[in-house]
């Protein structure tokens, strides 16, 4: 057999390997291209995926006959504001007040998006109206049976843990400032020691 036979026999496989080779490469190149489109979707799904309402209660309230219910409304990436309406029932030690407020809130979450794990200022304007004898949080005077309104507001520092299910709970501690209108009475101020239970969506 020549030389030239045996050096053609040797070279078709050295062919065939490269083009395969080539082959190889230009798979592996579709392949990471597919992969980093897939990450690009699966991050675009999760930015969509950022809940828009979180619905919230103070569950410890119930216990002395203050109920809160709570709506807020992400208005940006980290900061969510809506309505709140609370009652209040107290009968105990000398006190029989009925308070009914209603609100406005702003929370701004801190260095992370809303309704996520983290750090968040609260804060709250609200009206209430309130009727009884005895006093309760500067809104009647002791002995007055007649309806009061009064104005407030308040501010915390709070930590919220959220849930892919939506559920989330959250720790505050903050004041609260209420002042009783056309009253001769001074305004109050008082801690507010917070704990939330929610469902965002």
């Amino acid at each position: 057999m020549s030389k030239k036979k045996i050096a053609s026999m040797m070279f078709v496989p050295i062919i065939y390997i490269n083009t395969q080779c080539e082959k190889g490469s230009k798979m592996l190149k579709r392949a990471i291209c597919a992969a980093l489109l897939c990450l690009e979707a699966n991050s675009a799904l999760a930015a969509d995926d950022l809940k828009s309402v979180n619905i919230s209660v103070q569950p410890l309230g119930f216990l002395i006959g203050f109920a809160n219910i709570e709506a807020d409304f992400g208005v940006t990436d980290t900061i969510a504001i809506g309505p709140s309406l609370s009652y209040t029932s107290v009968n105990f030690l000398g006190l029989n007040i009925t308070v009914l407020g209603i609100g406005a809130n702003a929370d701004f979450y801190l260095g992370h998006k809303r309704f996520t794990d983290g750090f968040f200022v609260g804060t709250g304007l609200g009206l209430q109206i309130g009727g009884g004898s005895g006093s309760f949080l500067g809104l009647t005077s002791s002995g007055s049976t007649s309806a009061t309104i009064g104005v407030g507001a308040e501010g915390t520092i709070g930590y919220a843990w959220f849930w892919g299910s939506g559920f989330n709970l959250g720790l505050e501690a903050g004041a609260a400032y209420s002042s009783v209108l056309a009253s001769d009475s001074a305004p109050s101020v008082r801690p507010i020691l917070g704990f939330r239970l929610g469902w965002a969506f």
